[in-house]
């Protein structure tokens, strides 16, 4: 099971980088040999390897250098998302997959790669905790949003209108352990690594669900 960090020299901000972590530690216990690669900015990514691609958030600056990085693989991305491949992308690389970012920061506009046909809407920044209980996963979804855009004609939604999910490509604006914070998300993770949802089912998730129970709790 190949794992690609995309650019966590960069995109590394809010401990985004122990959603890999724990994607790690999980397959592993499930006698499942992942290996996690590392691509920085001067690398040439080759996503038809890639079981599951992950970016985390980072500064609007980094985010540019990120975006022009992966511009010259769009076909690439676009292919890898068709044929299936799951990308997990939190945080503000949301904005990296859509046709533009309008007003970056007080910047003039960025193009985005284009995958998607939204585009991200500079606002005052949004900096709340998050709960979110109609989704595909049957529970609440649970996280905190910190950053300065939302989507725009996202046909697409994931767990609200400023999420996107395509296919296996799950985009949230959500910060930090995304997966660790909701069990139920990384057990679904789980089972479409692994092509067995009964496996999946078989991961110890004790301890984080002991903990999503209570934070729940705490916002009822």
């Amino acid at each position: 099971m190949v794992i690609a960090y995309l650019y966590g020299e960069l995109l590394n901000l809010y401990g985004n980088d122990g959603n890999v972590r724990m994607l790690v530690q999980k397959l592993t216990e499930l006698g499942v040999e992942a290996e996690v690669r590392f691509v920085s900015v001067e690398d040439v990514p080759d996503f038809s390897q890639y079981d599951i691609v992950y970016m985390g958030s980072g500064t609007e600056s980094n985010q540019r250098i990120a975006i022009e990085a992966l511009r010259p693989y769009r076909e690439e991305i676009n292919d890898a998302i068709e044929e299936g491949r799951v990308f997990l992308i939190t945080g503000n690389s949301i904005d990296i997959f859509g046709e533009k970012l309008d007003g970056c920061g007080k910047a003039a506009d960025v193009d985005g790669l284009g995958i998607f046909g939204y585009h991200s809407e500079y606002v005052q920044r949004i900096r709340k905790m998050y709960r979110r209980d109609d989704t595909f996963l049957e529970k609440p979804v649970l996280g905190f949003l910190n950053h300065n855009y939302k989507l725009v004609n996202n046909d697409s939604p994931l767990f609200g209108s400023d999420d996107v999910r395509i296919n296996n490509f799950f985009g949230t604006y959500l910060e930090g352990p995304v997966l660790i914070r909701n069990p139920h998300f990384l057990r679904y993770i789980l089972s479409l690594l692994t092509g067995d949802a009964s496996l999946a089912e078989k991961a110890d998730l004790r301890m984080e669900e002991k903990a999503y129970d209570a934070y729940l709790s705490m916002m009822d």
